[in-house]
């Protein structure tokens, strides 16, 4: 039920009772606003009993929109007509939008306050060709929480320490698994299935993966440039790719001049078509709690 009030009066203006699928089974004056079910208009001329959710349009009769979703395409294991990710008690979608950011923190695409889900474009601008060009990319990701950065760093840290690959995925419902452990050179499908499985127990589905590339200071400048089998395992995902950079500094007071090898952390997002300029790790850190938090 959805009861209108007049502010000044306490009289009830309109009084609207639903069947679940949004269609109206009992109302008084109806016509008096147009917002109706879960605050959408209702657009009832020639009878074509319809909800306006901006992004498309939901039919009244049966719980169905009469086109897909426009960002259908960042959700490849949910189906198309779905609403809030097939999961509606606990998500809304008022606008059926997403919110884009930039690393700045910058919201620069389709602002909607009542999403949780929010997206982070692999620029540092707002200029809309940039964020077209990003979007048509895929050069975005999805920002399940701050929980992410916990977990980069603790893959950091594992990788540093054993020089191998490692990996944890993040799931449609901003679920993350487990940190898996690889080989030197690479992330096996079995670790993979293993950090998939968690998703699974969670009741979450494959969105994109997150995997480490050790560096050899030795004689590896850098190891930001995803590998063949990255991009080929890639399928239709946009991956994270955590990676190092080499970085000489001079030690002071020696003759002939010595120099110290450090690592940087760097990211870099790639799909099968495209990849990211390299940032570093703190830029994106940065962007994510300026986001979150």
């Amino acid at each position: 039920m959805r009861l209108v009030i007049d502010a000044t009066s306490r009289d009830t203006v309109q009084s609207l009772e639903y069947l679940p699928t949004g269609k109206i089974w009992r109302s008084a004056h109806a016509a008096f606003q147009p917002n109706k079910f879960c605050g959408k208009e209702a657009l009832t001329q020639n009878a074509w009993d319809v909800y306006d959710s901006l992004a498309r349009f939901q039919r009244m009769a049966y719980p169905r929109f009469t086109s897909p979703d426009p960002l259908a395409e960042k959700y490849y294991g949910v189906s198309p007509y779905a609403y809030s990710s097939n999961d509606p008690i606990n998500r809304i979608d008022p606008l059926g939008l997403s919110d884009y950011y930039n690393l700045r923190g910058d919201k620069v695409r389709h602002i909607d306050d009542g999403i949780d889900k929010k997206f982070l474009l692999f620029i540092e601008n707002k200029k809309e060709n940039d964020i077209n060009q990003a979007i048509e990319d895929k050069l975005f990701i999805y920002i399940p929480g701050i929980e992410i950065l916990t977990k980069i760093k603790d893959m950091f840290k594992l990788t540093s320490k054993n020089m191998k690959e490692y990996a944890f995925v993040v799931g449609e419902r901003g679920s993350i698994s487990n940190i898996y452990d690889g080989l030197e050179e690479s992330v096996s499908k079995a670790t993979m299935a293993r950090a998939i499985k968690d998703l699974t127990k969670a009741g979450d589905t494959y969105m994109y993966d997150v995997h480490s590339h050790p560096i050899h200071l030795e004689t590896d400048l850098y190891t930001y440039n995803p590998s063949k089998t990255d991009i080929d395992n890639s399928e239709d995902r946009t991956n994270i790719l955590i990676a190092f950079k080499r970085v000489e500094r001079p030690i002071f007071n020696t003759y002939p001049q010595q120099y110290e090898f450090r690592k940087e952390l760097y990211i870099r997002l790639y799909n099968k078509v495209n990849m990211s300029k390299p940032i570093p790790l703190s830029k994106f850190s940065e962007a994510i709690t300026s986001i979150l938090l």
